[in-house]
């Protein structure tokens, strides 16, 4: 190693240079290393972000028992009707379509009315009833709501759980 240090600063000396130093050549090598680390972590921020959600969102419909079927129209002459009409909802009630990574900033936004449906149904519905699994088989099922019923029937659906039976 000796030899190679003198031979190199025999030829740097030569053309006017500087001999890299043990600590340069580290310096050098810990750049590349903490660049390499950057790059992973980044890689592997991008890919929990991608790929985390639409997981966490299929394991917890696996929990959920079938998939509740939407309400039949209500007719506008009937009590049931009424019933919606003056639903006191904290607000109007707009719902948007839900997704794995919209859940977690829209969940908090959302109106009451699809968790209420959402709840109703995990209650008979759930293979396992630990909190991890309603927490996650409910925001699971608020998604698959949202995205496959039409905001009239999430509604109608809501006000016949708040009527009762």
């Amino acid at each position: 190693m000796g030899h190679i240090v003198a031979l190199l600063h025999r030829r740097v000396h030569a053309v006017g240079g500087s001999v890299p130093t043990c600590t340069t050549l580290r310096g050098v090598r810990g750049l590349r290393v903490l660049a390499k680390t950057l790059a992973l972590a980044a890689v592997a921020a991008i890919l929990l972000v991608v790929l985390v959600p639409p997981a966490l969102y299929r394991i917890g419909l696996a929990n959920v028992q079938g998939r509740p079927q939407p309400p039949q129209p209500t007719d506008v002459h009937s009590d049931d009707y009424h019933f919606i009409a003056n639903l006191k909802f904290p607000h109007r009630v707009v719902l948007r379509k839900l997704n794995p990574w919209t859940y977690p900033f829209l969940a908090e936004t959302e109106d009451p009315a699809i968790w209420i449906v959402a709840e109703a149904y995990n209650i008979g519905h759930l293979k396992r009833r630990e909190a991890i699994w309603w927490h996650l088989s409910g925001a699971s099922l608020m998604i698959w709501i949202s995205r496959n019923w039409s905001q009239d029937q999430i509604v109608t659906a809501a006000a016949a759980q708040l009527k009762g039976p």
